[in-house]
């Protein structure tokens, strides 16, 4: 197959696509709007999927695999959902948020066609070229909308398209769904950077998370969110001397328990119950820990992410350690929004 290429042409290509809103109003930091379309609707999880039945009985399952992943919180809980919408009711569906579509460009099938019709002509020379692209709109139909076109010359090309593709595709749902989180953190009101004056951090926090404990001397502030029918969600940042980078995955296990005693009454955790991997956060390249947290003492229990890095002009190793308790629900929506703002952090 050609070398496959990722086209970003929301602009360009796709004519009804919006603009780039700017300000503190729309807090969307990177992310696309335009106010003048109806506002989508739908789940922000679930991504409803046009494809012809050829296509579809082969694409799915490795598509599934990819976009709906588990991440292990006190269950295993899928970012997204999939739900393949039947071509009757295509127009039914064009105002929700995630819409996917594939599209074998020799084909003539309801869907295929649908497509090559909406991108036009000025795309033929791409696919002939390179065998495949996918195509990402914003606010096609509606505000505040992410469309993705999933394009193969053939149908070959298209399904080996989505298998080797299947995780970019995830990923641009990811980051959208994200930037939506993080308008609605940062559609109110937040923390005066003052309040972070006498430590050597600030944080963008909103103001609905009050301080929940705090040892000065130790390095250790942590922040509660608690709100009727909501998780409880609890941030806390902590940093300790660290005169050479000895960060590690065993280091950051017993640090995590120990702190979580310490500072949240005997919380604690077993290492079969955690997942640990590098991750980027506030900036910086280190660890991230996640999984589930029990407290034997209270008969309770719930879901935490941890993230760990050592800076090196300070010498210092810091963790910012998320944790929800929900017993009525799923984690990960409140596990995400705890990560925007951990991402947030600043050094002074």
């Amino acid at each position: 197959m050609r070398r496959i290429i990722l086209i970003i042409l929301a602009v360009l290509v796709l004519s009804s696509c919006g603009n780039q809103e700017k300000g503190a109003s729309s807090a969307y930091k990177g992310a696309v709007k335009d106010r003048k379309k109806p506002l989508s609707w739908g789940k922000q999880q679930k991504i409803f999927v046009f494809a012809d039945d050829n296509v579809w009985k082969y694409a799915e399952n490795p598509l599934r695999q990819t976009i709906e992943r588990t991440f292990y919180t006190t269950i295993n809980e899928k970012m997204f959902t999939l739900e393949r919408v039947p071509v009757g009711k295509l127009e039914d569906h064009f105002r929700f948020n995630n819409l996917l579509f594939y599209c074998d460009a020799s084909s003539e099938q309801e869907v295929s066609k649908f497509v090559k019709e909406r991108l036009g002509a000025r795309i033929e020379e791409k696919i002939a070229a390179d065998g495949g692209a996918i195509y990402p709109a914003f606010n096609v139909w509606a505000d505040d909308q992410l469309v993705l076109f999933v394009v193969g010359e053939t149908e070959e090309s298209l399904l080996k398209l989505n298998i080797l593709q299947a995780n970019e595709i995830w990923e641009m749902y990811r980051q959208r769904y994200y930037k939506r989180v993080e308008y609605q953190v940062y559609r109110s009101r937040q923390k005066p950077l003052t309040n972070f004056a006498e430590q050597i951090w600030e944080i963008d926090l909103p103001a609905r998370y009050v301080l929940y404990k705090k040892d000065d001397i130790r390095h250790f502030r942590s922040y509660l969110a608690r709100s009727d029918k909501q998780p409880d969600r609890f941030l806390s940042i902590y940093h300790e001397d660290m005169p050479e980078n000895i960060l590690s995955r065993d280091w950051l296990i017993d640090k995590r328990n120990a702190l979580a005693g310490k500072y949240y009454d005997g919380d604690k955790f077993d290492r079969q119950d955690v997942t640990i991997s590098s991750c980027s956060i506030a900036g910086y390249e280190g660890l991230k820990l996640m999984g589930r947290w029990q407290n034997d003492k209270h008969a309770m229990g719930g879901a935490f992410a941890c993230f760990a890095f050592w800076e090196p002009e300070l010498k210092q190793v810091f963790i910012i350690d998320n944790s929800v308790y929900y017993p009525e629900g799923d984690k990960l929506p409140a596990l995400i929004e705890l990560e925007i703002i951990s991402n947030s952090l600043r050094i002074k």
